[in-house]
């Protein structure tokens, strides 16, 4: 009987033992999550689900998040900031020249410098800007700024001379690159890309690629043969488009274009 009874006791301060361990280690494991692994999936995340992303000379991330807000992740700390407040939309923004230039809710165009965003600087009005609806896909070039209203018609307005001007009314997508407009059409589904200097805004757009007129039911056998272009954009000063087979392609000046990702 005493020989039963501390087998007992032997096989129950083993399990006792054993579900004591278990939970030191689940306890350490909860205990030792890295809060800097937590910080980065969530800025990561945010990113994932940003409007509109833009990386510095430096290597650090600004992006538009919740639509009213503008972050900035640090290249070298990986920490996230929150820069601007107020944003009109999640398009409406874009970085140049150590400033972050957005659209406000009153649809006027302000300046935040980068350094110390609560110094903003009203740069124009509803009044000079046209007393648009919606603007986006801002982009700053010097004295020149391009933007979208919420429709397709693109924007400059000349600081210097103080006037605006339509550079083209069916803009889909589009990029400044060497002090030009690079824009694909909307309505007209021409999948073309064109070309236009922002110093001659009253000048025709150059076709550059695609066949420059609306495609129909009877083009379908043309697609490889005469590309659709459905995007362009600027990245590390490089011009890229890409086209409805998943291409992507680098823009040369010299009609050489670079095929990057097939």
């Amino acid at each position: 009987m005493k020989i039963k009874t501390l087998c007992f006791i032997i096989i129950f301060l083993s399990f006792f033992l054993f579900a004591c361990e278990k939970q030191l280690n689940a306890e350490s494991s909860v205990n030792t999550i890295s809060p800097t692994i937590s910080i980065t999936h969530s800025w990561q995340e945010m990113i994932s689900d940003s409007f509109l992303s833009y990386k510095d000379a430096k290597g650090n991330i600004y992006f538009s998040y919740d639509e009213q807000e503008i972050w900035r992740v640090d290249n070298a700390t990986q920490e996230s900031t929150l820069m601007i407040t107020g944003l009109y939309y999640g398009l409406s923004f874009c970085i140049n020249d150590n400033y972050i230039y957005y659209f406000t809710p009153e649809k006027t165009l302000v300046k935040a410098s980068i350094e110390n965003p609560s110094e903003k600087e009203v740069v124009l009005s509803q009044e000079q800007l046209g007393g648009f609806g919606a603007p986006k896909d801002l982009a700053v070039c010097g004295d020149f700024f391009v933007y979208r209203d919420i429709g397709t018609i693109a924007y400059l307005f000349d600081l210097k001379k103080s006037e605006r001007y339509q550079l083209h009314d069916d803009v889909d997508s589009m990029a400044i690159w060497n002090n030009k407009l690079y824009f694909v059409e909307h309505a007209r589904r021409t999948f073309s890309l064109y070309r236009k200097p922002l110093d001659q805004p009253d000048a025709q757009p150059e076709l550059l690629l695609g066949k420059g007129s609306t495609w129909h039911n009877e083009d379908s056998g043309k697609e490889f043969s005469i590309p659709k272009i459905y995007s362009v954009y600027v990245e590390d000063d490089r011009l890229f488009f890409t086209q409805n087979n998943g291409e992507l392609w680098e823009f040369k000046e010299d009609g050489k274009h670079k095929l990057i990702k097939p």
